[in-house]
């Protein structure tokens, strides 16, 4: 009962960076569906002639959900281990910096992309919790390596999933991504 109220009640400092990334990721979801435009219509957009359904659009999220629980749950319920945050961690810088690159790539007219507001708050976040690790030793070289490469591999099985849910296969995307950027351009 103890543990229980520990977790609960009165979360270390690991746990409150999960509860910040919670609400984070949830707004980042809430916005890349919602405000203004989806993300998923710039996406397929990008990738041309992809049709989706409103069906499919909704069903996406479900392995991004997956994906964001295992990522805060993780860290959230086994925090006396402060590293396992990390793949959180630099998914926030990952998408800080991606959403920004993204205006520029796809030479967007607006400047921004669906999601990128919470993305650089996630990216500040991140930033953040990278210094407080430092300043605190909660991580070593090793664990951090560990925690991109975690960030990387599960960020993977989610694309490769979403990828599949539209009826490509993944190891399309880099040659579709490539001909619309070149369409783009010209």
């Amino acid at each position: 009962m103890i543990a229980l109220s520990t977790i609960i009640v009165t979360p270390d400092v690991v746990q409150k960076f999960t509860l910040a990334y919670i609400f984070l990721f949830v707004l980042h979801e809430w916005e890349k569906g919602h405000y203004p435009g989806s993300f998923i219509d710039l996406i397929t957009g990008l990738l041309g002639g992809v049709e989706v359904s409103e069906e499919t659009k909704k069903g996406s999220r479900f392995y991004t959900g997956i994906y964001l629980l295992a990522l805060t749950f993780v860290p959230y319920f086994a925090h006396s281990c402060a590293w396992l945050i990390l793949p959180a961690v630099f998914l926030g810088v990952w998408e800080g910096i991606v959403h920004v690159l993204g205006i520029k790539i796809f030479q967007r007219q607006r400047p921004y992309t669906p999601g990128m507001i919470t993305a650089e708050c996630e990216l500040v976040m991140s930033i953040y919790v990278l210094w407080y690790f430092a300043g605190h030793d909660l991580a070593t070289p090793l664990q951090v390596l560990a925690g991109i490469a975690l960030m990387i591999l599960g960020f993977m099985c989610m694309q490769r999933a979403l990828v599949h849910s539209v009826g490509r296969k993944y190891r399309q995307l880099p040659g579709m991504m490539r001909e619309n950027l070149k369409r783009i351009r010209s």
